[in-house]
This record gives C-alpha cells, structure tokens and sequence, in this order.
C-alpha cells in the first residue's frame, strides 16, 4: 500500500472496471479519479460515479507516466494483459485494485481493521487487569502506528489510564460498546499517509489541502484537535511556498466539461428569495438550481412551494453521508457553483469532497467579520452581554469546536475562484485576512425593496406604523436582533438628547432572541415610549413605509452590515450615521455620498440638520449600478 501511495500521489488515476469493486475503491480514494474504462461498449460515454466511463483503448494516448489505472475486476490476469500490450507495466503503470483494496478472502479492509482492533482491546483490558499498564501502552502505540487515525484509540488510553478502581469497571463496559459499533474507514488512512507523502515531496499546498480531507472525514475530536494543529503548523511553516503553489495553480486545472445548471447553495433569508425570483423571471429556470440549507426544514423567508428549482436540506443531513453526497451529485453536474453565506456546513464540505468546480463566493458579512481579529462589540453593549448571559459565538472563541471549524473555513476559502461583492474594499481586506489567490468579480443583490418608491412615498403615511403621527423625528437604530448592532451605546447618547420630538425604530425581527428580548426591556427602560421595536417580519412593500418616514439613520456596526438598508436610506436622501473607520463608509465616500461619523452626533439640532450634499446622495452615479437592469447586466457576465 505505501509502495502504491508513493507512486500516484502526483498522477492521474483510471478505474478499469464499473462493478461493484470500482464503486467501493472509488469511494475509498475520496473521488481523485479521473475517469474510468470498462471492456463493456454498452457503458461507454455513459457516467459512473459522478465520472466519465470510456472505451480501454484511450489508455493508449496517455502518457504512461504520469497515469495509475487501478483494475477494478476480478479479471485481472485478462485485463493486466491487455494494458501490457498498450505498453504499460504491472507495479509501475497499473495496479491490482482488489489486492490494494480489498483483500483475498473478500473482506473489505475495514472489515480487518475493525476485527484486529477487537482483538487489541481485548489484549489490552487483560493486560490492564492483570497490572502491566506499561505493556498495554506499548501494544496500542504499535497498533496506532499502523493505524494512527482510528477514533477508538483515545478512549482506550483512556481506560489504560484510569486508577484502578470501579471506575475503570465502567468505563471498560462503555469501551465494549464502543469498539464493537464504531467503524474504521480505510480512505482515511489512505488519505492521510497520503497527506504525509506530499508534504515529503515539498508539495504543501496539495499536502495541507489533503490533511485538510482527512479532517473532515474523521469525528474523533480528540484526534480532530490534534490535526488541525498539525495542519496549522504546516501552513505556518511553509506559508511562503503554499502561497506560490497557490498563485502558480491556475483555475483551468478545474474540471470545465458543460454541466447542467448553476448551483446556489443558500440560507433562508429575505435576500435570498429575492434573489430567487430575480433569477427565475430574468433567465431560464432550467439553467439554475437552488440549494437552500437550514437548521430545519421549515422555511421562513423561502417560499420554496412557489419554485420548481429549489431544494431544501437541514444542516444536520449534511453532515451525514448519504445526504453529502447528494449534494455532491448536484456539484458533479452544475457549471458553477456559487455560495450565497459560507457557513460552516458549506466549509466542512469543500474540504470533505474534491469539487473540481469553479467555486464563487459572495461575501455576506457575517461568514467573514465573524473570524477576524475585529472586536464586535463596543464596551456598553459587551458588557450587556455578559450581564445577560449571552453565549458568544463570534471570533473570540476558542473553542476546540471553534478551531476545528476555523481550518476549514480556511481551507475553504483557499479553493474559492472568484470573490463576488459590489465593495471592492471589502473584498481587499478579506484577502487581507486569508491566504487565498481568488479574484474579484462585481456582484450585488437585487434591493428587497423599491428604492424609487420611498422617494416618491409622501405623508399621511397610511400604514400600521405612523410614526410621523406623534412624533416630528423618526431615528433608525441598527438592521437587526444581532448584538454587533451595538444598539445600548446608542440609545444612551439619544437619552442625553433629553428631547421629546423623536421615536427610535429599531428593527429586531430576527437576530439572537436573548439578546433582543433583554434589549426590549432596557430600550424601554431608558427611552420609554420613544422606544419604538419591530420584531415581526414585515413584507417589504410594508416595510418601505416605514423606511420612508425615517429622517437618520444611526448603524452603529463595527464591521459591514446593513448594506442593503444604507443603499435604500441613502438613495431616499436620508441622513445616515455610521463608524468612520469601516470599509463601507470609506466606500460610500469614495463614491461620492455623504455619510457621518457616528462619534460626532452632537446636539438635537445638528443631527437632523440636512444639506444639499445630502439630498444629492439620491442623483449618484452608484445607484444606476444598483438598478435591476444594471444587475442583469452583471448576472449575465457571471452566469454564461
């Protein structure tokens, strides 16, 4: 097996044989194939396994040293024969399957494995029994050389390890039920000395992107801890030759054969259905597949019954194989595959599976700001947090969790094609904070709301929200539920005001329900009845009357949020307050709107003061960029 692992580590691999045997090496090889060959005409140019199946005889054009074809049949003396007369040579060129694979009596490897790890436990409890704890040690360690990935091996240094005593008595019943369900898979190890092979070639790019695999496949987190570790000293180590290696690959080496459709893996969100029907009335419902991936099935935003394209998984079923590998069946025969929020699901996926496809990636906000070193939370708010009891879940945990998942946004990040957003500044500090060689392609949502109609919408405003109706005034406060709103900062400065002509709208339908129903007691504690929260979902063409009404905006963020609410509140004229050291305010500048700084509020007066350069926010050139002509224009550029 290492003498194989050495010599196809930098070749092509062919599968000869579409049986049984070719599904279970395929499989255990983790989709490196190329493609496959089988003596059947019937299968030719047909797929298997998500690759193409071709007739023998195109083994003859390659070259014969850079290819491994592994003999996936029971026929192996007849098809060994055939290859030799193509000119290639047994234990060079091509390999026995079965022997490498599957063993003589035809048990799979894992099925020796998982008997000669019942056969150590048993050596091992006598042994610990019987008090020769040392001998115990040493036979494990010679079973974890061979085998050093195996998930059971912590528990049973464990149970070595335990004093003596009823304890270990329990631990050794739990350890019996342990190794007798858990089972080994045989890619792992594999992938894993295959992993170690590469970084010894000086191939560390290949190298961390196959640990990397191998992260992903085992679920020990004991053992998960301690790769990711190793693979973050890899990258440390030789960061200078992975970044070449990075910027000497090129995208072509992707797979580019025609797929079927555009792949959207999505979140359930008011964009998201937006963007959904934008898509379907703009181009061919045929050409474009929605995958939307959810804690649960049951959909809010999404009304997935209204659409023929779209497909819905939850979060957990990714995580299991059987529903992984439809959605990479769904890779396999896309064009492209864009990802609208990288969550953590989509990041242990790509790191799991050789997608071999153009990946884009749209910056959201949150599945980026979320992992830098960026503090959050302004000094009022974090201690509000800790106050409430609010469990964190931003980039200052450290968790072993957390750092598992942390590698694989890494490494997901690193195979991504091209970066898709409209702030260009954005997209330069996120390849700032990542080691990635992705270029960047313009892309922008389609508003949720009608910008032309909060200019032309004038008052009485006939809606359930009439602000205007009791109050001269109307503040906007953050976009969201999210703590990272810093809202308590802001709503203290507003109560030094000590003026009775303003409400406050803060819009809290969705975000962390702690947080928000602690925030709902505190706004109103501080404000009282000025303290005006939304926390129902509202249908856009309502929620424009309320956004019409709003005379300043104040988003206290201390990274990009909101973007979609600025872009409307600014088009409309609206005075907005934001942190001046942000991207996005720098990039509203640059393009010619004006925006203030959050930390200059100053009097009453001052803050709903409105000039000409104001009202010319809404005549910009930017927003012709954000018009839904505009946006086909820039979808047509992505989706061909």
């Amino acid at each position: 097996m290492k003498r194989f692992i050495k010599g196809v580590a930098d070749k092509k691999i062919i599968i000869f044989g579409t049986g049984s045997a070719g599904e279970t090496i395929t499989k255990k090889l983790a989709n490196h194939v190329s493609y496959y060959v089988d003596n059947n005409k019937a299968k030719w140019n047909t797929t298997f396994m998500g690759g193409k199946v071709l007739n023998p005889q195109t083994c003859k054009n390659e070259n014969k040293d850079e290819v491994i074809v592994i003999i996936a049949s029971s026929f192996y003396e007849e098809i060994a024969d055939q290859l030799q007369k193509m000119g290639f040579q047994e234990y060079r060129h091509f390999w026995n399957g079965l022997e490498l694979f599957i063993n003589v009596i035809d048990q799979d490897i894992e099925v020796l494995i998982n008997h000669e790890m019942s056969l150590i436990y048993k050596k091992v409890a006598n042994l610990v029994e019987h008090g020769f704890v040392e001998d115990a040690n040493n036979l494990l360690s010679e079973y974890e050389r061979f085998v050093p990935l195996d998930g059971r091996i912590p528990s049973l240094k464990a149970y070595i390890n335990v004093p003596a005593g009823k304890q270990r008595h329990e631990i050794r019943s739990l350890l019996t039920d342990a190794v007798r369900k858990t089972d080994y898979k045989a890619d792992i190890h594999y992938n894993y000395y295959l992993a170690n092979d590469l970084l010894e070639k000086g191939e560390y790019l290949r190298a961390l992107e196959m640990f990397e695999r191998v992260l992903a496949q085992i679920e020990n987190e004991a053992l998960q801890y301690e790769l990711a570790n190793r693979i973050n000293h890899i990258e440390s180590k030789f960061e200078k030759d992975i970044r070449r290696q990075l910027k000497e690959r090129k995208s072509a080496g992707k797979e580019k054969r025609a797929g079927n459709y555009y792949l959207h893996l999505m979140i359930d969100n008011v964009y998201s259905q937006k963007f959904i029907e934008f898509i379907n009335y703009n181009f061919d419902v045929n050409q474009h597949v929605f995958v939307i991936v959810n804690p649960k099935k049951q959909l809010t935003y999404v009304r997935e019954n209204r659409f023929d394209n779209v497909i819905v998984f939850s979060t957990p079923e990714i995580y299991r194989e059987i529903y992984a590998e439809k959605l990479l069946k769904l890779v396999q025969d896309s064009r492209k595959v864009v990802i609208h929020f990288l969550k953590d699901h989509i990041c242990w996926f790509m790191c799991r599976y050789d997608l071999n496809k153009e990946i884009n990636w749209n910056l959201w906000g949150a599945d980026f700001y979320n992992f830098i070193d960026i503090k959050l939370y302004d000094e009022k708010t974090d201690r509000f947090l800790e106050d409430i009891g609010y469990e964190r879940s931003d980039n200052q945990n450290n968790a072993l969790k957390g750092k598992v998942f942390l590698r694989f946004r890494k490494g997901a990040i690193r195979r991504v094609d091209n970066l898709l957003g409209f702030n260009e500044l954005e997209v330069k500090l996120m390849k700032s904070k990542f080691m990635t060689n992705a270029r960047h392609k313009k892309f922008v949502y389609p508003n949720v709301v009608e910008l032309k109609k909060i200019i032309e919408m004038k008052p009485p405003y006939k809606c359930e929200f009439n602000f205007k109706q009791e109050y001269k005034h109307v503040f906007m406060l953050g976009n969201s539920g999210d703590p990272s709103n810093n809202h308590l900062e802001i709503i203290y400065k507003l109560k030094d005001l000590n003026s009775r002509e303003f409400c406050v709208f803060v819009p809290l339908a969705y975000g962390n329900q702690l947080y928000v129903k602690e925030l709902l007691r505190m706004g109103k504690q501080i404000l009282g009845e000025q303290f005006m929260p939304l926390t129902k979902f509202l249908d856009p063409s309502k929620y424009i009357h309320i956004l019409s009404q709003v005379d300043v905006a104040f988003m206290n963020h201390n990274r990009q949020q909101a973007f979609g609410n600025l872009v409307s509140l600014l088009h409309a004229g609206k005075k907005v307050y934001m942190k001046k050291n942000l991207v996005t305010y720098k990039f509203f500048k640059n393009h010619g709107l004006e925006v203030f700084d959050i930390e200059r509020m100053g009097s009453i007066d001052e803050i709903v003061s409105l000039n000409s350069s104001i009202n010319e926010n809404s005549n910009a050139a930017i927003f012709r960029e954000m018009s839904e002509e505009y946006i086909k224009k820039i979808y047509e550029g992505i989706f061909c």
